[in-house]
């Protein structure tokens, strides 16, 4: 299940950067197989769906949609104790709306989720994760 997670994260992710068409397929094929599990045990999976799905949103530009996409996943992540999960969902707003975002407030609202997702990943025990952030983004 993570596997499957992670390996559609960086395909959304990597077709920001380049083969798009490629990327954006397997990604979606991941969502696929989210959809197909939630059906079994929607507790277990449903923040990975949901996030995915607002990665996708997300890389076709459709900001709004994404947000609540990702929305939901926090929701699901932190009902069912996936810590760790919220965090990334936070992060992946912030990247949202870096990329996609034409308001004025949306670096401050970035950096808010950026920050979230520092707490989030203490919480979690994820020190050498907080630490990573804390550099790439210059947060302290």
């Amino acid at each position: 299940m993570y596997f499957n997670f992670f390996d559609g994260l960086t395909n959304f992710e990597a077709a920001h950067h380049g083969k798009r068409l490629r990327r954006r397929a397997q990604g979606i094929r991941r969502i696929k197989d989210f959809e197909r599990l939630s059906d079994q045990n929607p507790d277990n999976v449903l923040q990975f769906l949901y996030l995915l799905k607002g990665d996708l949103k997300a890389l076709d530009g459709k900001l709004s949609v994404a947000l609540e996409y990702y929305l939901k996943s926090i929701q699901c992540a932190k009902q069912e104790g996936f810590v760790c999960s919220a965090g990334i969902a936070h992060e992946r707003i912030a990247m949202a709306l870096d990329r996609l975002s034409k308001h004025p407030n949306a670096a401050s609202e970035a950096k808010s989720h950026r920050q979230k997702a520092l707490e989030l990943y203490e919480a979690w025990g994820g020190a050498g994760l907080a630490r990573a952030v804390r550099k790439k983004y210059g947060l302290e």
